[in-house]
């Protein structure tokens, strides 16, 4: 009886782990069926990104195949006569301006310069008659020189006294 109990537990056993195994059987072919769907939503991810990729690089070539011919087009008419026109009339008047502008400046000095001698010549002539009133000039004109080259040409220190106007 022994024997036959045991045998009886064997059989019970053998169907626990037959059942067991089965379990398992069936949790791994959950899994592997879960992966699967992973696997495929995957590969359904790869092909769209792939189909992306590709239209874009069609995008990109079509703009730059457009980038291309603008660029061709506005070579072409910067090579037309009216354009290379406009352009040397253009350097040209620049070239007048910046004359004109220099033409200017220079007449403005020699006039600056002619004022200022014939004021330095005036006053120089008026000290002998009046002392105070040529030195409360000379203070006037200096005061207003050295305010109108720091006004003009920024902040310049003098050093020592300035005599420009005896």
């Amino acid at each position: 009886m022994k024997e036959r109990d045991q045998a009886l537990q064997d059989r019970e056993q053998a169907f626990q782990d037959r059942d067991r195994a089965l379990q398992e059987k069936v949790d791994l072919q959950k899994a592997l069926d879960g992966e699967k769907g992973k696997t495929t939503q995957l590969a359904k991810e790869r092909d769209n990104l792939k189909t992306k990729a590709s239209d874009l690089q069609r995008s990109n070539q079509a703009l730059e195949q457009d980038v291309e011919k603008k660029q061709l087009e506005n070579d072409k008419l910067k090579e037309t006569t009216g354009y290379k026109s406009i352009q040397r009339m253009n350097n040209t008047l620049t070239v007048a301006y910046n004359k004109v502008a220099g033409n200017k400046i220079a007449f403005l000095y020699e006039n600056l310069d002619k004022a200022f001698k014939e004021l330095a010549y005036e006053m120089t002539k008026f000290a002998s008659i009046d002392p105070d009133v040529h030195a409360a000039y000379k203070k006037m004109v200096n005061v207003f020189l050295i305010k109108a080259m720091q006004k003009r040409m920024g902040q310049i220190k003098f050093s020592g006294r300035s005599s420009a106007i005896s």
